[in-house]
């Protein structure tokens, strides 16, 4: 997960940022009675799925330099 250049290093961690704050912010939303707007958090993990997959081969496998 954690292997290859740079970009895919950032992008794989900028993937699981953005898969956090979704979770807590659909959380936070969910607190007091409030509804989830599950459109943003469609968003957001659509978000981080192309985050992740950006710079990777088909098969998902980091790229080489």
């Amino acid at each position: 997960m954690f292997s290859g250049t740079f970009k895919d290093v950032f992008t794989n961690i900028i993937a699981i940022i953005m898969v956090i704050g979704g979770a807590v912010n659909a959380y936070l939303q969910s607190l007091n009675g409030g509804d989830i707007n599950w459109l943003q958090l469609l968003l957001v993990i659509g978000g981080a799925i192309v985050a992740y997959f950006t710079g990777k081969n088909g098969n998902g496998t980091a790229k080489t330099a």
